[in-house]
C-alpha cells in the first residue's frame, strides 16, 4: 500500500530508531527502502541486518552523491500505492502511515500534507487543516509546508510524469520536488494530525548552508517561477531568504549579488517577519549594492543579530 523511502548516510546512532518507527507502525502493508548512500560509519550493515529481520524491508547501497540521489534510487524501487519519505535521524508516530493513507484515499487524494512536532515541541504548522482544495488554492493559502518528510503522495503522479528530485541542489531540493507533486496533481489536503516527529541535526544540510546553496537556489528557482507561477510568492519567500543570507552571512561581491537579485526578480516580502529582511528588501528595490552594503554595515555594529 505505501513505500517509506530513507536516505541513509552516516547516521548509524540513529538509524534504528527511525526504522524501527517504521517496523511498528499500525498499518502492517508498507514496504521500507534504505538507500545507503555510502555510509562510512557502519549504516550500510544496519540496514542489511534490518532487511534479514523483517521480509518488508530492502536495502540498497551506492556511492555517495547526495541525499537526492538516494532518494530518486528509492523513487526507481517503489512499489506501493503511496510513497511518503523519513530521514534517518527522524521517526514516524505509531499511527502515521495508517492515517496518511486512510485520508488520501477517503478523499481521492493526490498529495497530503500533514503536521509535524520538532524535537518533541509542537510544530509551528501544527494543527492547520484545508479539506480538499486544488494546488492553486494550498498556495494561495499559504498552507505550503517544503519538507518532502511531510507529505504522502499518490506514485502514479511520480511515475507518469517522471518526477526526481534535483541532484544538483544541496538545500531545498525537496521544495522543489513538491512544487513538482502540486504542478501535476488535481486533488491535494492539509490536515492537523501530527504524524512525524522530526528532530534537529546540527550536522545536516540546512544548518551548514553555504554561499554557493543560495546561489545554485536562485539560479534554479528564479526561473522556476515562470514554469509554476502559482508558487511564485512563496518561491519569492526563499529567493529573498537566499539572497539576505548572501549579504548578511557571506563575502559575496555586491556586485555579484546584484545580479542575483535581478535573476531572482522578488516581488514580495509577505511572509517575512525578520526586520533585517524587510529593511534588505526595501533598499533592495531600489538598489542591491546598497541594500547589501547597509546589511553588512549593520551586522559589524550589531554582530550576532539578524
Amino acid at each position: 500500500m505505501v513505500s517509506v523511502i530513507i536516505p541513509v548516510y552516516n547516521r548509524a546512532g540513529m538509524l534504528e530508531r527511525s526504522v524501527r518507527s517504521v517496523m511498528e507502525q499500525s498499518l502492517s502493508d508498507w514496504e521500507l527502502i534504505l538507500v545507503d548512500d555510502g555510509s562510512t560509519d557502519g549504516s550500510a550493515g544496519i540496514c542489511d541486518g534490518f532487511v534479514a529481520a523483517d521480509p518488508r524491508i530492502r536495502a540498497f547501497h551506492k556511492q555517495n552523491g547526495g541525499v537526492s540521489s538516494a532518494r530518486n534510487l528509492g523513487l526507481d524501487e517503489a512499489r506501493g500505492e503511496w510513497l511518503a519519505f523519513l530521514d534517518a535521524d527522524d521517526r514516524f508516530y505509531p499511527d502515521a502511515l495508517e492515517t496518511m493513507v486512510k485520508k488520501a484515499e477517503q478523499d481521492s487524494l493526490d498529495m497530503l500534507q500533514f503536521a509535524y512536532n520538532r524535537d518533541y515541541v509542537a510544530g509551528e504548522n501544527d494543527g492547520r487543516e484545508s479539506g480538499v482544495i486544488t494546488p492553486e488554492e494550498y498556495l494561495s493559502r499559504g498552507l505550503f509546508q517544503g519538507s518532502v518528510w511531510s507529505v504522502c503522495v499518490r506514485n502514479d503522479i511520480v511515475r507518469n510524469n517522471g518526477l526526481r528530485f534535483d541532484s544538483g541542489l544541496r538545500i531545498a531540493e525537496d521544495q522543489l520536488f513538491i512544487y513538482e507533486l502540486l504542478r501535476h496533481s488535481e486533488r491535494v489536503e492539509r490536515i492537523g494530525n501530527v504524524l512525524y516527529w522530526y528532530f534537529d541535526n546540527a550536522s545536516g544540510a540546512y544548518a551548514n548552508t553555504r554561499p554557493g546553496d543560495n546561489m545554485d537556489i536562485i539560479g534554479k528557482f528564479g526561473p522556476y517561477k515562470i514554469t509554476f507561477p502559482a508558487a511564485a510568492r512563496q518561491i519569492d519567500s526563499l529567493l529573498l531568504g537566499c539572497l539576505f543570507n548572501l549579504a548578511h552571512k557571506s563575502d559575496v561581491p555586491a556586485e555579484r549579488i546584484a545580479e542575483l537579485w535581478k535573476l531572482a526578480d522578488v516581488q514580495s516580502c509577505a511572509p517575512w517577519k525578520s526586520l533585517g529582511v524587510k529593511l534588505f528588501w526595501r533598499l533592495a528595490r531600489l538598489s542591491p549594492k546598497f541594500a547589501t552594503g547597509i546589511v553588512r554595515l549593520l551586522r559589524r555594529v550589531f554582530p550576532g543579530r539578524e
